[in-house]
């Protein structure tokens, strides 16, 4: 595994903070990566109505988006904390590998 500039090697903590994913992991990354968008005010973005039947369920919540984006400020907040949260999981499993390391 490499990152992005010239192929440099990826340290041991990077890749200890980024495990391989199976399909069902990549999946659920997509659709964090959308409810992320959501919370944080993307909404036309979040519910695109391409893939795997999510049209009829875009439909619907298309409808809601008036109260959405009512409550867009409050949305906002809980989705700010939730990328702080997740942040605190990767830096406690960065933590645990080099945790790991020493002893």
């Amino acid at each position: 595994m490499a990152l992005g500039l010239n192929n440099l090697p990826m340290p041991s903590l990077i890749r200890a903070m980024n495990p391989m994913l199976s399909k069902e992991d990549k999946r659920n990354v997509q659709q964090m990566r959308k409810l992320a968008s959501f919370l944080l005010g993307d909404f036309e973005g979040a519910l695109s109505p391409s893939g795997d039947g999510l049209q009829a369920s875009s439909q619907r919540l298309r409808k809601l988006l008036p109260v959405v984006r009512e409550f867009a400020p409050q949305l906002r907040d809980f989705g700010a904390l939730l990328g702080v949260r997740l942040s605190e999981k990767a830096v406690s499993r960065g933590l645990n590998w080099a945790s790991s390391r020493l002893g």
